[in-house]
């Protein structure tokens, strides 16, 4: 005759089966719910801790590809070059500078108020330091003999013997020359001014 095997249930004895009921009752009371919460957690905290440092990653990244374009834009062989130059005005109009090798400045854009610079670069800043104070002050730059400003910065130049930053960088185009452009400055007061001295930052590049 064919023996009859009983399911397990049948073939645990009484104590075994309690003790089956307490474990499961045991990993239903503590073991689930550690495991929810750890999924919670995993979920809430640690992803989105995952998340914000891969963003912070990335934006290191978008950080270096930008100051290595700015590097490469600037260009390893730009040089730059300090231009001394001054006047002794006695009057609170508009002066051409005199650039081409003597100091000193004119009331109009002559051949003494322009320079002719190698190859292609732009005008970084001009700093001014006057004797008086010369009050609100526009500094313009012209190109090609052309007396119509491409572009002009504006300071107060409130206090005497101070240098005074009149910054072009921000300009793009409209402060760079290409090969063959004449370049003019003029400086223009509000007061009387008698002694001006002018130091004019230029880049060259290649």
């Amino acid at each position: 005759m064919p023996k009859t095997i009983l399911p397990v249930s049948h073939r645990l004895s009484a104590r075994n089966v309690a003790t089956v009921a307490q474990l499961q009752a045991a990993a239903s009371r503590e073991i689930f719910p550690t495991i929810d919460g750890l999924v919670r957690k995993v979920n809430g905290e640690i992803i989105p801790c995952v998340n914000d440092l891969a963003a912070d990653v990335t934006d290191l990244e978008t950080t270096v590809t930008d100051l290595e374009a700015t590097v490469a834009g600037m260009g390893a062989s730009a040089q730059r070059w300090v231009h001394s130059t001054g006047y002794n005005a006695g009057a609170s109009s508009i002066r051409f500078l005199n650039l081409n090798g003597t100091t000193g400045a004119s009331g109009t854009l002559g051949v003494q108020s322009q320079i002719h610079l190698p190859g292609t670069g732009r005008l970084v800043s001009v700093t001014i330091s006057s004797q008086f104070a010369a009050g609100v002050t526009d500094v313009s730059l012209y190109k090609d003999g052309v007396s119509v400003a491409v572009v002009t910065q504006t300071v107060d130049i409130a206090l005497v013997n101070q240098g005074y930053l009149f910054d072009f960088s921000g300009f793009g185009a409209l402060s760079e020359w290409t090969l063959g452009q004449s370049l003019s400055l003029s400086v223009d007061p509000t007061n009387f001014v008698a002694e001006v001295f002018v130091g004019i930052l230029w880049e060259m590049d290649a």
